[in-house]
């Protein structure tokens, strides 16, 4: 029998069941860097797409590409919340919160560069929305946590 004196007594389960060990809800470096990236790749790709559009469906008054741009982009941030539903704490906000700025810093950035000058109006919107889904989202990361915690714990 190899017993090696030198390695460390194994150690009862310490964690409730059904948590996951530190390791694993840490996310790896790859995600970390590699989601951002895409959100902001993403995100330029929607805002490019709507500046470009504007004038082939321009009626006059309702902007059907920012209504469109809108919808996708906050379709992002709950996908945004619900990757980051995994990662409790204040890891979990910060990252989300840090992907809710590289969404919206990439979209009205794109839409600025293909527009060829700053819009206010886009701006002050996209500032907006982008404060509006950080609170709501951290908001919602805590309830989701809240009730993950006290499901395995009642």
């Amino acid at each position: 029998m190899d017993v090696n004196p030198y390695q460390s007594p194994a150690v009862p389960e310490t964690t409730k069941p059904g948590t996951k060990s530190a390791a694993e809800e840490m996310p790896s470096r790859t995600s970390v860097l590699l989601l951002p990236m895409s959100i902001v790749i993403g995100s330029m790709l929607v805002g490019i797409m709507s500046c470009l559009i504007r004038p082939y469906i321009d009626n006059g008054g309702l902007h059907y590409d920012a209504l469109a741009s809108v919808v996708i982009l906050i379709a992002a941030c709950l996908a945004l919340v619900i990757h980051n539903r995994h990662h409790f704490g204040l890891l979990g906000h910060l990252l989300y919160q840090m992907e809710n700025v590289a969404l919206w810093g990439g979209y009205a950035g794109s839409w600025t560069l293909v527009y060829g000058s700053i819009w206010d109006d886009l701006w002050i919107t996209c500032i907006g929305c982008g404060l509006v889904t950080a609170v709501l989202g951290s908001i919602l990361l805590a309830i989701i946590h809240w009730l993950a915690e006290s499901a395995v714990g009642g």
